[in-house]
């Protein structure tokens, strides 16, 4: 059965542009965005605030078991949207250096990923979801209208995270963000429930040589040759 409105799924690593790439297309086709990395940064938040460690999948198991994670559209946000942890306000707490160290960890344990998956399935049940993540269109929604994954060199999504930070008026040491990423990498591709991986059906772009908006208007191309696209 059909889905009233299209999802489109958008995976691949960490710097790849997806979070960017998400917000734009949702916006030129009037859909909202889900990021289902929020879950497991929200889950690494909790334990990051409470000392727990992030090793222990039953801790974390039961971290995200509690986890009550609503998103909210909100203009004034920078990214368009306002995301609540048990009612608080948490959106400039899951990209702090305490959560980036352990959301891999979080993400790669098997009974985190069983527990968050029917939250994360929830948001997207009415469609009009532009859904990025790392697992979306193999896992999460593979029933999904139209699958994207993007993919870039480490040392670009390095640099783009490194420059991102500095933006930030954040200190950023470009060799160790690299090394981070390197790690984030081999966490993601290497974990045994539900790795980082292209589907058969998904469209592939290479965000190297690409803005955000060029790499969106390839993804518009693509939908509005959908029949499904309609429906927007």
């Amino acid at each position: 059965m059909r889905l009233r409105l299209p999802v489109v799924t958008m995976d691949g690593p960490a710097g790849s542009g997806k979070t960017t790439v998400s917000r734009i297309l949702a916006a030129k086709l009037g859909m909202v965005v889900v990021d289902t990395g929020l879950f497991y940064r929200a889950v690494a938040w909790v334990m990051a605030q409470q000392g727990l460690d992030a090793g222990d999948e039953s801790l974390a198991a039961a971290a995200a078991q509690a986890l009550r994670l609503e998103i909210r559209p909100d203009a004034e946000q920078e990214n368009g949207q306002r995301v609540m942890v048990d009612g608080e306000e948490v959106n400039g707490n899951l990209y702090t250096p305490a959560v980036e160290k352990i959301v891999s960890d979080v993400a790669r344990h098997p009974e985190v990923r069983r527990v968050l998956l029917p939250k994360q399935r929830e948001t997207l049940q009415a469609g009009g979801v532009v859904v990025a993540g790392r697992d979306t269109g193999t896992v999460v929604w593979p029933q999904a209208e139209l699958k994207v994954y993007l993919d870039a060199s480490v040392e670009v999504r390095a640099r783009r995270k490194h420059l991102e930070i500095q933006a930030g008026d954040g200190e950023s040491d470009y060799d160790r963000v690299l090394s981070l990423m390197q790690n984030r990498d081999r966490i993601d591709t290497g974990r045994e429930t539900a790795p980082l991986r292209v589907s058969d059906d998904a469209l592939v772009i290479d965000t190297d040589s690409f803005t955000a908006e060029e790499v969106a208007e390839q993804i518009l191309t693509v939908y509005r040759r959908l029949p499904a696209a309609e429906a927007t």
